[in-house]
């Protein structure tokens, strides 16, 4: 007779009787292991296996031993399926650890614990340490089954994955020259949602909010501070870099206001350089007034004859000339 373990079975006593008194033994693992009771005794086997049943009986013509060897074959309930983690908040790539909590001796597990994770699934009771390479909340499921059936316990959002916190950095040059493009990146790791660029003084453009690259000039010299902060569901961080800037070459320009005129009349000369100057020298030419001019102007000059002249403009910052 087969029964699963934690069910009852009823035993009675017959075709015997003129039996006086009764004495069972229901084997190992029953509830209760004896009796005395001649009919529907109710025992429950908290053991799995074969069972002997050995009944006792006396009366009038003695005492009469019957034994049935392996009588009773308990096996052992479906499995009653549930788990637990040691850490339901972890961050990314935290190692978190899996335990069954089972009942009833599964013989087979199968784990799946839900996306982003490593391992993705897994087989055997454990303990199994996972980690998640993306955040939110994850559906574990574990299947576990024996001889007498399987079941399957599913918890949904049972752990919820948190982003780890950014670490800024910035990638930019150690120096240029003004007005010259430079590209500031960011190396920053880990998952951002909000960047807040602050390139310096001087600097066009000034700020940004999106990750770039940034394409950025600074049109004066000297040292400029860059910074960087990000940020995230789980925190923020600042990181900083420092870029010189230096002279760049000067390049001489101007225009004139108009290029035909009679004599007598006046033009207006105007710089149209590029780069820092730290001394303008102008040539007006031969018969006007001014002839020479210096700073950066606008310098008003007037022709008192007739002919094509040429005008020129120097500047100067410290070790160049143009």
């Amino acid at each position: 007779m087969n029964i699963t373990k934690g069910n009852g079975i009823v035993f009675n006593a017959s075709g015997l009787n003129d039996a006086q008194d009764f004495l069972w033994n229901f084997g190992e693992g029953a509830n209760p292991q004896t009796s005395t009771e001649t009919i529907n005794v109710f025992v429950i086997y908290s053991s799995i296996g074969s069972k002997t049943i050995t009944l006792t009986v006396n009366g009038p013509g003695g005492t009469k031993v019957i034994t049935k060897s392996n009588f009773i074959n308990v096996s052992e309930t479906a499995p009653i399926v549930n788990f637990t983690v040691n850490n339901s908040t972890p961050f990314e790539q935290e190692n978190i650890i899996f335990n069954s909590t089972c009942l009833n001796n599964p013989s087979d597990f199968l784990w799946n614990f839900g996306s982003g994770a490593t391992p993705a699934t897994a087989i055997g009771e454990g303990p199994h340490s996972v980690k998640y390479s993306s955040w939110g909340y994850k559906t574990i499921s574990l299947a576990a089954s024996n001889a007498s059936g399987s079941n399957v316990e599913t918890k949904n959002n049972l752990v919820n994955v948190k982003v780890l916190p950014p670490i800024a950095a910035i990638s930019v040059q150690d120096t240029c020259e003004e007005n010259q493009d430079v590209i500031i990146s960011s190396a920053c790791q880990g998952t951002i949602t909000n960047y807040m660029w602050n390139f310096g003084s001087d600097a066009e453009p000034s700020i940004a909010t999106n990750s770039g690259p940034h394409v950025v000039q600074y049109n004066k010299p000297g040292e400029k501070r860059i910074e960087l902060v990000v940020a995230n569901s789980s925190g923020s961080d600042t990181a900083t870099a420092i870029i010189n800037v230096n002279y760049g070459r000067p390049v001489a320009d101007f225009t004139v206001s108009s290029n035909y005129i009679v004599p007598g009349m006046s033009v207006v000369f105007t710089k149209n350089c590029t780069n820092t100057i730290d001394d303008y020298s102008w040539v007006f030419g031969p018969t006007c007034q001014p002839m020479f001019a210096s700073g950066p102007g606008p310098h008003s000059v007037k022709y008192l004859t007739s002919g094509v002249f040429d005008a020129k403009l120097s500047v100067q910052k410290p070790g160049r000339k143009r």
